[in-house]
């Protein structure tokens, strides 16, 4: 029967793979996976490389080779939305699966908390419904994708009054770009991230009125300054209560 092993890779660069990850990387003679996965691998893993993002597309692969010891990467720990849950449906040998470090664990570490509460939803290709999940969760982390990347999760739970709440973004973990980001709702909400990002989110704590309310009041305030500058408005067109915001220390 034929044997497939399957590498969790964790977050995606080479200096998160286990020893056993390692060890049989070295001796696949064909490693199938995602190209920014195959791009990684150390430099003594074989040349003999095929780009595939979806169960049947390995399956296929390995089939159509002559492999005596074929392999495939994923990232994370491979039980977690990942590329390894199809497997099964398309390979008929006997399959070996080798964890690696997952980017919420990863992630944790890199914080300094405890995620046993956290609440895992994928939102990368799914459909997903941020403010449900935090709703009913008291801590969620979101694996984003390209239509929900973390800023426009956040919009959609600022929207909701989840703007006061903490929230951390993990963004590129483990490469030399890597950047985790620290603070509420509403300002991760105003930045940008890449897709390949992971968000926390901890439901705890939501927004009061009068958070919503002094919220609101700095962004017309911005705005007026904006058309100011612009000439679009004028002085005597602006109300005395906001230009008193305008030139006070409210405005900060």
């Amino acid at each position: 029967m034929r044997k497939l092993t399957v590498v969790g890779m964790g977050p995606g660069s080479q200096s998160c793979l286990t020893l056993e990850a390692l060890e049989a990387l070295r001796k696949a003679d064909l490693i199938v996976g995602a190209g920014r996965l195959l791009e990684t691998l150390p430099e003594e893993c074989s040349k003999n490389r095929k780009i595939a993002v979806s169960a049947q597309a390995v399956c296929d692969a390995v089939y159509g080779s002559d492999s005596s010891f074929p392999c495939v990467v994923c990232t994370g720990d491979t039980g977690c939305y990942s590329l390894c849950t199809g497997l099964g449906k398309y390979w008929d040998g006997e399959l070996s699966i080798l964890p690696g470090i997952g980017s919420m664990s990863y992630l944790a570490a890199k914080l300094q908390l405890p995620w046993q509460d956290w609440k895992v939803v994928s939102a990368h290709g799914r459909a997903c419904d941020p403010v449900a999940a935090v709703t009913e969760n008291p801590e969620v982390f979101f694996l984003t994708g390209p239509d929900n990347t973390a800023q426009e999760l956040c919009r959609q739970l600022m929207q909701a009054g989840f703007g006061g709440c903490r929230a951390y973004v993990g963004e590129k973990l483990s490469y030399p770009e890597e950047r985790i980001v620290s603070g509420t709702v509403r300002e991760i909400a105003e930045k940008i991230f890449a897709p390949l990002a992971v968000l926390v989110v901890n439901g705890r704590k939501r927004q009061t009125i009068s958070e919503t309310i002094r919220y609101r009041r700095k962004r017309i305030l911005r705005i007026l300054l904006r058309d100011l500058a612009g000439g679009s408005v004028q002085k005597h067109m602006v109300p005395d209560f906001w230009m008193t915001g305008l030139s006070g220390e409210r405005f900060q």
